[in-house]
């Protein structure tokens, strides 16, 4: 079952990450198709919560880790996705403009699953991104990428790895 557009997020649908963001609940879910999108108003206390899916976001995507933060001074909320697209071998970038969240380009890593970041001192984002472990005994690797092109600019480029993790 896939998630639906709007409805209630059923126990097979493979949500791989919950996030709370500017006092509200997201998730990731990557079953067939990937979606990111928000889970009833705020943060819910009850069952039986409505969804909706952010509007723009590929359904082709394989999300799994994403970060969410608000970088135009001038307009309130967050405008700024990036999310971990393990089929892709890359970090997405999307900025919300007039209610779309519009693609602006990938930052190349192999296979990234999990990732965080926040806005340094200078009002860049700082990424890190890991992999899964490819054995029982872990393993995975750390990357690291610094966004510097701000709310209006296409992002571009390859991150480091900080750690093969053992």
């Amino acid at each position: 079952t896939e998630v639906p557009a709007t409805g209630a997020i059923a126990k097979n649908n493979n949500v791989e990450q919950l996030n709370i963001f500017n006092g509200q609940l997201y998730f990731s879910s990557q079953k067939s198709t990937g979606f990111i999108g928000s889970i009833g108003t705020g943060v819910p206390t009850t069952g039986s919560q409505s969804i909706s899916l952010l509007n723009g976001i590929p359904s082709d995507s394989n999300a799994y880790g994403f970060v969410m933060f608000d970088l135009d001074p001038g307009t309130p909320g967050l405008d700024t996705l990036y999310f971990a697209d393990s089929a892709a071998n890359a970090i997405d970038k999307y900025v919300l403009e007039s209610g779309t969240w519009m693609a602006a380009g990938s930052i190349s890593a192999a296979a990234p699953t999990g990732l965080t970041g926040y806005i340094d001192p200078s009002g860049n984002v700082d990424l890190f991104a890991t992999t899964g472990g490819a054995t029982a005994a872990g393993g995975g690797t750390l990357y690291s990428f610094a966004d510097t092109t701000g709310i209006d600019g296409t992002v571009t480029g390859t991150a480091s790895i900080n750690t093969v993790l053992a």
